[in-house]
């Protein structure tokens, strides 16, 4: 199983929060494995469940939208994604 991040746009400014703590717990309940999240910063890693990434985004996006009531950009990644993302970083 591979591992997938979640960078969650918007989220724990203003009226838009959205603890991590109840996140984790509603991931692991819709299914969700080896979820863990950073600070209140919106990132979430887990594993992917066999899923696409465009398919737990959408589901990540539902969950959080039926339980916090406002709609979430999930942008999503996989770990060799990301792992490019880093590598071509123009900024050292």
């Amino acid at each position: 199983m591979t591992r997938q991040v979640a960078l969650l746009r918007a989220v724990n400014v203003g009226k838009r929060q959205v603890p991590m703590a109840r996140l984790r717990q509603l991931m692991a309940e819709d299914g969700f494995e080896d979820v863990v999240t950073f600070l209140q910063s919106g990132n979430v890693v887990f594993a992917d469940g066999g899923r696409t990434a465009e398919r737990n985004g959408t589901r990540l996006e539902k969950l959080i939208e039926d339980e916090f009531g406002f709609a979430v950009e999930a942008v999503m990644r996989t770990h060799r994604q990301l792992d490019a993302v880093i590598a071509h970083n123009p900024l050292p």
